[in-house]
């Protein structure tokens, strides 16, 4: 499998939330059962510290398993302390046998806040 690209928007300050769904070529969806996710975002590839760290674990992200979907959870007070502009991530799935798969990459923009 080869991840796609897509670039994301999350404005500081807002709840965020936004589903993928992962298909078959017959755009049938593939069953995620037992399966978890995990997202890194850094301000670069080389960063070392992360802007956002999201798994199924911490609820950053939630996998509804017979539809495929994945979906990216980000509270309002999550985005309101990000304090970079932009960064990249990856968003992995992990399957049954502890083999991760890219399922997503991309740039992240984080617009500031201006009502408060």
């Amino acid at each position: 499998m080869s991840a796609a690209t897509r670039d994301l928007v999350i404005d500081k300050g807002e709840y965020y939330e936004h589903s993928f769904r992962w298909e078959d070529n017959n755009r049938q969806p593939y069953n995620l059962t037992g399966w978890t996710a995990r997202m890194q975002c850094r301000k670069t590839f080389k960063s070392a510290s992360t802007i956002l760290d999201l798994t199924t674990e911490n609820g950053g992200l939630e996998i509804t398993p017979l539809e495929g979907k994945i979906t990216i959870i980000v509270t309002d007070t999550i985005t309101e302390a990000i304090t970079e502009a932009m960064g990249v991530y990856d968003l992995e799935l992990i399957d049954t046998a502890s083999k991760p798969k890219k399922f997503i990459r991309g740039t992240i923009k984080f617009p500031e806040e201006v009502t408060k």
